[in-house]
């Protein structure tokens, strides 16, 4: 082996290695640390971020990458250098001045997000918000011009790798001009949601209905934490994943799907090879993908009829209630326009999606500054969902994404609600028996397609090349469709 790549090799250990620490640090500054901690956290996170930095950010490494031809590595090596190639060229575009004012600002905005939430007050938030943004539409300009793509595909490239501006335009453009009328339909076939706030659910109780769900999803406490946080979430890597959710004592399904979502994000993570954990080609490949996993698990399974006969008794049982397995399900999939995104059904959530995707862009390409959201939060949600938005709690404010300039992640909940439609077409072929499968509780032959199929995978292939050999389609908004109006009209 070369070794020059070698060296490459070691210096992506550290990377990784320092990544990961700051993961688990930044899930403590979330979970578990006294709000008076900040002021130390803060230091320790700017370190940390200093020295994921300078790993790869340095003339050695550069001389390094000068020296190594990608085409006399054996094809695996060839597949993680280019990886390297492109981490590396993101690391050091930008100055490090710049990125450090960047990460000092993210961490300032994350952590007043809260607090803003809480109060409903958007000036809060946009005073550090505003500077966030300021920053951002620098670090993309600069990175337009060195990786000769537009502003926004520089951050679509950190979540969803080779997803391009223009497909998205196409998806959402499609998305948005079907959906209000398949909304419609369903809307005029549907009965009554049964009525599931009167259940007083208290948070004892919820904790131990999800570690009985959880435990038969096949998670444990050798390898996953469970927490509470203010917005759920998914970190770690193989033998350390950590899962939050977020409890509502008059609604007890926003906890368990919200922690069945995090299950699918916690299994694929936990399937990523440990032998390249530290190197490129052992990542996610984007979290398009990722987000195909969790939504698999929440949408394509705990949705199900079969699932909710599966743990309708557990339900009664851990929340001393009276349910049917059919009023569970109908209460799942009643399609109804609300504020909340991550609230709302798979039928009207592409819409949430499109909404910040379409603002993002305008404030990337300052078309829009940030004092305008609020305003125009409140036109497309009146365009797109015909609601008006009482206040920022369930407008502006509801997501903790852009606190810490996040900006280019949302898309991937629709791309991967599409693949995960695309998924779950393909393992009925595999396993004809797949609703039984649920039924019973028998998730093992379903977990094995998936590691062998699509986790252990990691990132030696795109997203959508690791998609099309499974299923043996690329990305298809028909197929979403398809299986929208299986589900809710037929």
């Amino acid at each position: 082996m070369d070794k020059n790549y070698l060296k490459l090799s070691q210096a992506f250990d550290r990377y990784y290695i320092l990544q990961k620490i700051h993961y688990n640090l930044s899930w403590d500054t979330q979970v578990k640390m006294p709000k008076n901690g900040f002021y130390i956290r803060e230091k320790q996170l700017t370190l940390i971020n200093n020295e994921i930095s300078n790993t790869i950010c340095n003339k050695n490494i550069a001389e390094i990458f000068a020296t190594i031809k990608q085409e006399n590595l054996p094809l695996k090596a060839q597949r993680n250098f280019a990886l390297m190639q492109k981490i590396f060229l993101h690391q050091n575009a930008i100055p490090q001045k710049l990125k450090q004012e960047f990460a000092l600002m993210a961490l300032k905005t994350e952590f007043i997000w809260p607090k803003a939430k809480q109060e409903n007050d958007f000036a809060l938030f946009n005073k550090y918000f505003s500077k966030l943004i300021i920053l951002l539409r620098e670090i993309t300009q600069i990175k337009s011009e060195k990786m000769h793509i537009s502003k926004y595909e520089t951050l679509l490239d950190l979540y969803s790798p080779a997803i391009k501006e223009s497909e998205l335009d196409i998806v959402f453009t499609e998305l948005a001009h079907k959906l209000p009328s398949l909304i419609a339909k369903i809307s005029s076939k549907q009965n009554i949601v049964p009525n599931l706030t009167k259940l007083k659910a208290p948070k004892i109780a919820q904790t131990k209905l999800i570690k009985e769900i959880t435990k038969k999803l096949r998670l444990n406490d050798s390898w996953c934490r469970i927490d509470q946080s203010l917005h759920p979430f998914c970190t770690g890597f193989p033998g350390d994943v950590r899962i939050t959710t977020k409890y509502d004592t008059t609604n007890f399904t926003s906890a368990l799907m919200g922690i069945i979502h995090e299950a699918g994000h916690a299994l694929y993570d936990n399937n990523l090879p440990k032998t390249s954990i530290t190197q490129p080609i052992g990542q996610a490949a984007g979290m398009a993908l990722h987000e195909s996993q969790s939504l698999f698990f929440e949408m394509q399974i705990a949705r199900s009829r079969p699932f909710c006969e599966f743990i309708i008794n557990d339900v009664n049982k851990c929340l001393n209630i009276s349910l049917s397995a059919t009023e569970l399900y109908t209460y799942l999939n009643f399609v109804e326009k609300q504020h909340i995104r991550i609230a709302s059904d798979e039928v009207t959530y592409p819409l949430h999606i499109i909404l910040r995707y379409q603002i993002e862009k305008d404030l990337i390409n300052n078309k829009i500054e940030t004092t305008d959201i609020p305003e125009i939060w409140s036109t497309k949600t009146q365009k797109l969902l015909q609601l008006k938005t009482p206040n920022h709690q369930l407008g502006c404010l509801q997501d903790i994404h852009w606190s810490d300039g996040s900006l280019g992640y949302f898309p991937s909940y629709s791309l991967g609600a599409i693949y995960a439609s695309q998924i779950s077409k393909k393992m009925k072929n595999y396993l004809p028996n797949f609703d039984e499968l649920i039924a019973n509780g028998k998730f093992q032959e379903i977990h094995k397609i998936l590691k062998e199929e699509i986790h252990v995978k990691a990132h030696s292939q795109d997203a959508a090349e690791i998609m099309s050999n499974f299923t043996g389609k690329n990305l298809a908004v028909d197929d979403y469709l398809n299986y929208l109006e299986n589900k809710f009209l037929n």
